[in-house]
């Protein structure tokens, strides 16, 4: 027969077992966020100038419009921008 104080550390012991493993699960899944295997196993502008990065992230959204329409909206992203 458990006892009482055994009956009371089963949450936290479940917490302390599901919380790193739902991180990482999430963590691989964010870190590619909307990117085809393609998108995010490609090369891109910029990947020559760190050989071997601390980080890596591939994020994508696909617009359904021309680039001459989405262009713009670009441009005014950044600091001190839009």
């Amino acid at each position: 027969m458990m006892h009482q104080r055994s009956l009371r550390r089963l949450p936290a012991a479940g917490t302390l077992i599901c919380v790193p493993a739902c991180w990482f699960a999430f963590r691989r899944l964010q870190l590619r966020w909307g990117a085809t295997p393609e998108e995010a196993g490609g090369k891109l502008p910029g990947d020559d100038l760190i050989a071997v990065a601390g980080l890596q992230a591939t994020r994508s959204v696909t617009v359904n419009a021309p680039a001459e329409r989405v262009w713009p909206w670009l441009v005014q992203m950044g600091q001190r921008r839009g």
